[in-house]
């Protein structure tokens, strides 16, 4: 009997051995896939196709006019990201109460607002951006005549906007979207201020475009 005993420890040594590699086996597959499923996502995230919304504030204008300026800046955009998403919700034509236009950005759920505005109905913008940031936390980008020659005081004090967009917007809004989808900041983009921890940045401006070339306005997407 004394004899067997010495094989049944080598036995017993070798189930363990044999065990304790199998589980090491498996820890290291389940690691690997943690890390490739967590590397997945993150590509997922860089490469999401973003929507947008361009919003045009109350005009009280005596006549329609279609917003061309958001029409010439989604046909631009168009252009260079063919996939991604693009609404206009046009307030001067569609009338909308604050609960209406509430439930419209959550129907719609952008990733990026871009509204646009003149001196006389600026608050009115303004108020349409603090309300993306209280419903849905889009990004906020702002451009118009007001905007462009008082961003500082603006961004100061307007907290709502992420961004504004000074002088011809197409394609300085490119460069910014370019930017996010690949998760990096403003630095170096003409024709944009912004606050950055806490100090106003004001970037270069950005030289004229050439619109010999430059695409007819997206009417597709006007009310």
């Amino acid at each position: 009997m004394s004899s067997l005993c010495p094989g049944k420890e080598v036995v017993s040594i070798q189930i363990f051995i044999k065990r304790k590699v199998k589980r090491c086996f498996l820890n290291i597959l389940t690691e690997k896939a943690r890390k490739h499923k967590k590397t997945l996502k993150k590509v997922k995230r860089v490469e999401e196709v973003m929507k947008i919304l361009y919003i045009r504030p109350f005009l009280s204008g005596e006549k329609y006019e279609p917003p061309l300026g958001i029409g010439f800046i989604a046909s631009y955009v168009h252009e260079r990201f063919p996939d991604m998403k693009q609404e206009v919700l046009d307030l001067d034509v569609l009338q909308l109460t604050k609960k209406q236009i509430v439930d419209e950005f959550r129907k719609r759920k952008p990733d990026i607002v871009c509204i646009s505005a003149f001196s006389y109905n600026r608050f009115d913008g303004f108020d349409l951006a603090k309300l993306v940031k209280e419903t849905i936390g889009a990004h906020v980008i702002f451009g118009g005549q007001h905007t462009t020659f008082l961003d500082k005081d603006t961004l100061e004090h307007i907290p709502w906007i992420d961004v504004i967009v000074r002088g011809e917007a197409e394609p300085t809004i490119v460069e910014v979207l370019e930017r996010w989808q690949k998760g990096k900041d403003l630095k170096g983009i003409k024709g944009v201020s912004y606050m950055s921890k806490g100090k106003f940045v004001r970037n270069p401006d950005r030289e004229f475009m050439d619109i010999t070339n430059i695409s007819m306005p997206a009417y597709d997407l006007f009310p």
